[in-house]
Protein backbone atom coordinates (compact mmCIF):
# COMPACT_ATOMS: atom_id res chain seq x y z
CA UNK A 1 0.00 0.00 0.00
CA UNK A 2 2.80 2.49 0.94
CA UNK A 3 4.91 1.91 -2.42
CA UNK A 4 1.42 2.00 -4.12
CA UNK A 5 0.80 5.82 -2.60
CA UNK A 6 4.80 6.52 -3.50
CA UNK A 7 4.09 5.42 -7.13
CA UNK A 8 1.01 7.26 -7.62
CA UNK A 9 2.88 10.50 -6.61
CA UNK A 10 5.88 10.01 -8.79
CA UNK A 11 3.42 9.02 -12.28
CA UNK A 12 1.51 12.44 -10.72
CA UNK A 13 4.89 14.98 -10.68
CA UNK A 14 6.06 13.16 -14.28
CA UNK A 15 2.95 13.99 -15.86
CA UNK A 16 2.60 17.70 -14.34
CA UNK A 17 6.60 17.63 -15.73
CA UNK A 18 5.50 16.56 -18.98
CA UNK A 19 2.57 18.43 -19.53
CA UNK A 20 4.62 21.46 -17.87
CA UNK A 21 7.34 20.91 -20.92
CA UNK A 22 5.14 20.49 -23.62
CA UNK A 23 3.09 23.75 -22.68
CA UNK A 24 6.04 25.53 -22.85
CA UNK A 25 7.12 23.79 -26.06
CA UNK A 26 4.30 24.65 -28.03
CA UNK A 27 3.87 28.57 -26.96
CA UNK A 28 0.97 30.77 -28.16
CA UNK A 29 -0.12 31.99 -31.40
CA UNK A 30 -0.54 36.31 -31.52
CA UNK A 31 -4.15 37.33 -32.62
CA UNK A 32 -4.80 37.01 -36.61
CA UNK A 33 -3.46 39.96 -38.83
CA UNK A 34 -7.26 40.93 -38.71
CA UNK A 35 -6.79 42.44 -35.90
CA UNK A 36 -5.45 45.49 -35.58
CA UNK A 37 -2.80 45.85 -32.88
CA UNK A 38 -0.93 48.64 -31.19
CA UNK A 39 1.74 48.95 -28.47
CA UNK A 40 0.69 50.25 -25.13
CA UNK A 41 4.00 50.29 -23.83
CA UNK A 42 3.79 54.21 -22.74
CA UNK A 43 0.89 53.18 -20.41
CA UNK A 44 1.55 53.39 -16.93
CA UNK A 45 -1.57 52.05 -15.08
CA UNK A 46 -5.56 52.59 -16.27
CA UNK A 47 -8.60 53.38 -14.00
CA UNK A 48 -12.24 52.66 -15.27
CA UNK A 49 -14.64 54.08 -12.75
CA UNK A 50 -18.37 55.66 -12.69
CA UNK A 51 -19.48 59.20 -11.56
CA UNK A 52 -22.49 60.71 -10.78
CA UNK A 53 -26.14 59.29 -11.02
CA UNK A 54 -29.05 58.96 -8.50
CA UNK A 55 -31.86 56.77 -7.87
CA UNK A 56 -35.00 57.22 -9.38
CA UNK A 57 -38.00 56.09 -10.66
CA UNK A 58 -41.04 54.70 -8.65
CA UNK A 59 -40.31 53.62 -4.83
CA UNK A 60 -39.69 50.36 -4.30
CA UNK A 61 -38.57 50.35 -7.82
CA UNK A 62 -35.52 52.40 -7.96
CA UNK A 63 -32.80 52.76 -10.81
CA UNK A 64 -29.67 53.87 -10.73
CA UNK A 65 -29.67 56.82 -13.45
CA UNK A 66 -27.06 59.33 -14.57
CA UNK A 67 -24.40 58.00 -13.95
CA UNK A 68 -21.39 58.43 -16.44
CA UNK A 69 -18.31 55.41 -17.32
CA UNK A 70 -15.00 56.94 -17.19
CA UNK A 71 -11.28 55.41 -17.75
CA UNK A 72 -8.06 56.85 -17.07
CA UNK A 73 -4.82 56.32 -18.84
CA UNK A 74 -1.73 57.52 -17.00
CA UNK A 75 1.96 57.44 -18.85
CA UNK A 76 4.67 56.13 -17.80
CA UNK A 77 6.16 59.43 -17.35
CA UNK A 78 3.76 62.41 -16.74
CA UNK A 79 5.39 65.45 -18.77
CA UNK A 80 2.08 68.25 -18.40
CA UNK A 81 0.52 69.49 -14.89
CA UNK A 82 -2.96 69.08 -15.92
CA UNK A 83 -4.72 65.94 -17.85
CA UNK A 84 -6.68 66.13 -21.13
CA UNK A 85 -11.04 65.34 -20.97
CA UNK A 86 -12.01 64.38 -24.09
CA UNK A 87 -15.71 65.50 -24.10
CA UNK A 88 -17.08 63.45 -26.74
CA UNK A 89 -20.47 63.52 -28.53
CA UNK A 90 -23.84 63.08 -27.27
CA UNK A 91 -24.09 60.53 -30.62
CA UNK A 92 -21.78 58.44 -32.12
CA UNK A 93 -18.73 56.22 -30.88
CA UNK A 94 -18.18 56.98 -27.60
CA UNK A 95 -14.70 57.08 -25.85
CA UNK A 96 -13.44 54.29 -28.86
CA UNK A 97 -12.96 56.31 -31.16
CA UNK A 98 -10.48 57.94 -29.23
CA UNK A 99 -8.79 54.38 -28.96
CA UNK A 100 -8.91 53.09 -32.41
CA UNK A 101 -9.12 54.54 -36.05
CA UNK A 102 -11.07 52.95 -38.40
CA UNK A 103 -7.81 51.65 -40.41
CA UNK A 104 -6.80 50.32 -37.41
CA UNK A 105 -4.23 53.13 -36.17
CA UNK A 106 -4.09 53.98 -32.41
CA UNK A 107 -6.21 56.91 -32.11
CA UNK A 108 -5.81 60.50 -29.90
CA UNK A 109 -6.17 58.42 -26.91
CA UNK A 110 -2.78 56.86 -27.32
CA UNK A 111 -0.87 60.07 -28.84
CA UNK A 112 -1.87 62.03 -26.03
CA UNK A 113 -0.10 59.85 -23.43
CA UNK A 114 2.99 59.20 -25.68
CA UNK A 115 3.67 62.64 -24.89
CA UNK A 116 3.34 62.61 -21.55
CA UNK A 117 -0.61 63.35 -20.88
CA UNK A 118 -2.56 61.79 -18.19
CA UNK A 119 -5.94 60.91 -20.55
CA UNK A 120 -9.76 61.01 -19.49
CA UNK A 121 -11.97 59.62 -21.13
CA UNK A 122 -16.18 59.03 -20.80
CA UNK A 123 -19.56 57.03 -22.20
CA UNK A 124 -21.94 60.14 -21.67
CA UNK A 125 -24.78 59.13 -19.72
CA UNK A 126 -27.55 56.64 -21.70
CA UNK A 127 -25.05 55.77 -24.48
CA UNK A 128 -21.88 52.90 -24.02
CA UNK A 129 -21.09 51.23 -20.69
CA UNK A 130 -23.39 54.36 -19.13
CA UNK A 131 -26.58 52.94 -18.80
CA UNK A 132 -30.19 54.25 -20.62
CA UNK A 133 -33.18 54.08 -18.50
CA UNK A 134 -35.73 54.26 -20.48
CA UNK A 135 -38.64 56.81 -20.05
CA UNK A 136 -36.48 58.55 -17.79
CA UNK A 137 -33.20 58.92 -20.54
CA UNK A 138 -35.14 60.80 -23.38
CA UNK A 139 -35.88 58.69 -26.44
CA UNK A 140 -33.12 56.73 -28.15
CA UNK A 141 -32.28 57.88 -32.07
CA UNK A 142 -30.57 54.91 -34.09
CA UNK A 143 -27.33 54.97 -34.93
CA UNK A 144 -26.18 57.07 -38.67
CA UNK A 145 -27.01 56.43 -41.83
CA UNK A 146 -24.33 55.02 -44.45
CA UNK A 147 -25.54 58.04 -46.65
CA UNK A 148 -25.76 60.41 -43.48
CA UNK A 149 -21.93 59.25 -42.86
CA UNK A 150 -20.77 59.84 -46.48
CA UNK A 151 -22.14 63.82 -46.18
CA UNK A 152 -20.81 64.72 -42.64
CA UNK A 153 -17.65 62.79 -41.60
CA UNK A 154 -15.91 61.37 -45.34
CA UNK A 155 -17.54 64.00 -47.84
CA UNK A 156 -17.75 61.65 -50.17
CA UNK A 157 -21.80 62.72 -50.81
CA UNK A 158 -23.04 66.40 -51.47
CA UNK A 159 -25.28 66.91 -48.25
CA UNK A 160 -29.12 66.90 -48.55
CA UNK A 161 -28.91 69.98 -46.88
CA UNK A 162 -26.74 72.82 -45.93
CA UNK A 163 -23.39 71.47 -44.75
CA UNK A 164 -20.67 74.01 -46.60
CA UNK A 165 -17.79 71.99 -44.12
CA UNK A 166 -18.30 68.80 -46.11
CA UNK A 167 -15.94 69.78 -48.38
CA UNK A 168 -13.41 70.09 -45.92
CA UNK A 169 -13.12 66.09 -45.18
CA UNK A 170 -10.13 65.70 -47.19
CA UNK A 171 -8.35 63.27 -44.78
CA UNK A 172 -10.66 60.44 -45.23
CA UNK A 173 -8.62 56.53 -45.53
CA UNK A 174 -9.92 55.24 -48.51
CA UNK A 175 -13.04 55.86 -50.82
CA UNK A 176 -15.26 56.91 -47.91
CA UNK A 177 -18.26 55.24 -49.23
CA UNK A 178 -20.47 52.25 -47.87
CA UNK A 179 -18.68 49.02 -49.03
CA UNK A 180 -15.20 50.06 -48.33
CA UNK A 181 -13.67 48.51 -45.66
CA UNK A 182 -12.57 51.07 -43.64
CA UNK A 183 -16.12 52.96 -43.92
CA UNK A 184 -17.57 49.93 -42.96
CA UNK A 185 -15.44 49.86 -40.00
CA UNK A 186 -16.22 53.09 -38.78
CA UNK A 187 -20.01 51.97 -39.30
CA UNK A 188 -20.01 49.28 -36.96
CA UNK A 189 -18.59 51.21 -34.21
CA UNK A 190 -21.34 53.86 -34.36
CA UNK A 191 -23.72 53.37 -31.32
CA UNK A 192 -27.37 54.84 -30.50
CA UNK A 193 -28.00 58.89 -29.77
CA UNK A 194 -30.01 59.99 -27.08
CA UNK A 195 -32.30 62.75 -27.63
CA UNK A 196 -32.50 65.01 -24.15
CA UNK A 197 -28.99 63.78 -23.26
CA UNK A 198 -28.27 65.39 -19.76
CA UNK A 199 -24.53 64.56 -20.30
CA UNK A 200 -23.48 68.51 -19.32
CA UNK A 201 -25.19 68.70 -15.82
CA UNK A 202 -23.18 65.26 -14.63
CA UNK A 203 -19.80 66.07 -17.19
CA UNK A 204 -17.90 69.06 -15.47
CA UNK A 205 -18.54 68.36 -11.37
CA UNK A 206 -18.51 63.93 -11.75
CA UNK A 207 -14.68 64.90 -13.20
CA UNK A 208 -13.44 67.54 -11.19
CA UNK A 209 -14.19 65.40 -8.38
CA UNK A 210 -11.16 63.06 -9.78
CA UNK A 211 -8.80 65.34 -9.29
CA UNK A 212 -6.40 67.39 -6.78
CA UNK A 213 -7.32 70.67 -5.51
CA UNK A 214 -5.03 72.58 -8.03
CA UNK A 215 -6.18 70.64 -10.73
CA UNK A 216 -9.96 71.32 -9.39
CA UNK A 217 -9.56 74.87 -9.86
CA UNK A 218 -7.60 74.83 -13.19
CA UNK A 219 -11.07 72.70 -14.38
CA UNK A 220 -13.67 74.92 -12.74
CA UNK A 221 -12.32 78.07 -14.82
CA UNK A 222 -13.35 76.16 -17.94
CA UNK A 223 -16.53 74.19 -16.91
CA UNK A 224 -18.63 76.91 -18.23
CA UNK A 225 -16.95 76.18 -21.77
CA UNK A 226 -17.18 72.45 -21.64
CA UNK A 227 -20.50 72.89 -20.42
CA UNK A 228 -21.44 74.70 -23.54
CA UNK A 229 -20.03 72.55 -25.80
CA UNK A 230 -21.35 69.65 -24.62
CA UNK A 231 -25.06 71.17 -24.87
CA UNK A 232 -23.86 72.33 -28.44
CA UNK A 233 -23.36 68.50 -29.46
CA UNK A 234 -26.85 67.39 -27.35
CA UNK A 235 -29.85 67.19 -30.13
Amino acid sequence: MKWSAVLSVLITLLLLGWIGVHAQNCGGSPPPATIPTFSTTNIEREGHFYVGGKWTTEPSNETMDGAMYGEMWEPKQITHPYPVVFVEPSAGQGEYELMRTPDGRAGWAYDFVNRGYIVYMMDFPGQGRSAFIPGVDGQLNPPRSGPLMEEVWSGRRPPATSWPQYAKQTQWPGTGKMGDPVFDNYARTEVQGVSGCFAHRTLPSAFAKREDSQQIAWFEKRRHAYRDLATAWTP
